[in-house]
């Protein structure tokens, strides 16, 4: 029995729709890990030092995948600012931070204090963050020695681990399985969403499609 030509049609166009509402989509960023407070808000009266002595960060677990597109922060300098930050995202190597994935510079120019605005860093937009994976988050001083970063503890009773490290990027790490309360830190990455008059398209196709199936298979 030969296929009307009127289904291979319509088939065709939800198809060719279907093509078209993969390609039309708006980027938008979705957070992967948060645990700021309502407003951006944050521990501002203790936190995590970032120094000369100390480099360390936490590990994290994104909720979803994607290409790393941004990273705030809750951290705050000693008044001797603005101070260079170096982020470095690693893989998890068995536990403690691994190979680095990407380096993002940071300039802090709040002091540490409440009520400061998070500190924003730009990824390249290049490194995948894989919802199966953990990751580790590095804050080294990447100023004069003797100067001091502080990232913030969260307010939301958001817990973790951290590691550090008194010879900066080069270990060996130190693990911290007490102190658990995490840095205020929040996770972004880019998304793909269906603009809504593509999604409308396919839907009428799509039901199109059911109901000439419908018809077919109904007695005559």
């Amino acid at each position: 029995m030969k296929t009307p030509r009127g289904f291979l049609k319509l088939l065709g166009a939800v198809v060719g729709l279907s093509l078209f509402a993969s390609a039309t989509t708006a980027k938008a960023d979705i957070v992967v890990y948060d645990n700021f407070g309502p407003g951006d808000t944050y521990n501002g009266v203790s936190g995590f030092a970032i120094n000369s002595t100390f480099t360390q960060g936490p590990s994290f677990s994104p909720s979803d995948s994607g290409f790393l597109t941004e990273i705030l922060l809750g951290v705050g300098h000693d008044g001797s600012g603005p101070l260079n930050l170096q982020l470095t995202l690693h893989a998890d190597n068995m536990g403690e931070p691994g190979a680095i994935l990407e380096t993002i510079n940071v300039v802090v120019t709040v002091p540490f204090g409440v009520d400061n605005m998070p500190t924003q860093a730009v990824a390249a937009g290049t490194t995948i963050l894989d919802s199966s994976m953990t990751y580790w988050l590095i804050a080294f001083n990447d100023d004069a020695p003797g100067t001091n970063i502080t990232w913030s503890r969260n307010i939301v009773g958001d817990m973790g681990i951290r590691a550090l490290s008194m010879n900066g990027l080069a270990g060996p790490w130190n693990v911290q399985m007490f102190d658990l309360e995490m840095p205020a830190l929040r996770v972004l990455v880019e998304g793909q969403v269906p603009e809504p008059a593509s999604v409308a398209l396919f839907i009428i196709a799509l039901g199109g499609l059911g109901l000439m199936i419908r018809r077919r298979a109904a007695p005559a």
